[in-house]
């Protein structure tokens, strides 16, 4: 039965090649007690870009040490996103267990920071203390909603993705879609009318047929 709540999708693109976000968003004007985009240059040398390049986003409203950020000049969408209120950024976020530096993490910090895998795996699973073993951000989202009345489905393109993994024995399997899309049924058909074949051959029924077999093939035909 439909719930009656109005229609959401949380849509999670994975990018496992991994991207250079200190090049997506830039510090840009910062009139306050540090020049953030003067750092930037100083850390990024020759990878830095230049800021009468970076599309100009405004910051002023928010807690940040910068009046104005920049996006990559490549991402004019992201600049529109964002000016619209359709996008956000969350930047500084990880999977640090404790607050630690550069001489002290390997000893401090549960998660190998350096390993790619591993941060991948990680970013899906967003639970850095283990207090849900075994299950991802979005899995743990959609157990919630479920919790609070929700109708919820799962789909992962090409694989079953670890962002998607519910409670263990709560939630139901996400649904797995090939990269490639829906696969065509039978492809190689040995005759031109198969459609009516198939029809043919599940409207066809017999007291003893069931209950399922009748729905399956009521369902199949439709």
């Amino acid at each position: 039965q439909p719930s009656a709540k109005p229609y959401r999708a949380i849509i999670q693109i994975m990018l496992y090649g991994g991207c250079d976000s200190f090049n997506i968003l830039v510090p840009h004007t910062c009139t306050g007690n540090k020049d953030m985009y003067q750092e930037y240059l100083q850390v990024r040398q020759d990878i830095a870009l230049p800021k009468e390049s970076l599309l100009e986003i405004d910051a002023a409203s928010s807690n940040q040490i910068c009046e104005t950020f920049g996006v990559h000049p490549n991402l004019p969408t992201v600049e529109k996103m964002y000016d619209d209120g359709d996008l956000l950024f969350f930047s500084n976020t990880g999977v640090l267990t404790k607050e630690t530096d550069k001489y002290n993490f390997v000893k401090d910090e549960v998660t190998r920071l350096f390993s790619h895998s591993s941060q991948q795996f990680e970013t899906e699973r967003v639970d850095p203390f283990e207090m849900s073993h075994g299950t991802g951000i979005l899995g743990r989202i959609a157990d919630s909603l479920k919790a609070k009345g929700h109708i919820v489905d799962t789909i992962s393109i090409d694989s079953k993705a670890t962002a998607l993994q519910g409670t263990p024995n709560l939630a139901s399997s996400p649904f797995v879609l090939s990269r490639f899309g829906v696969s065509r049924f039978n492809l190689g058909a040995s005759s031109n009318n198969m459609e009516s074949h198939i029809t043919a051959m599940n409207e066809a029924t017999v007291p003893e047929s069931g209950v399922f077999g009748d729905f399956w093939s009521e369902s199949l035909v439709k």
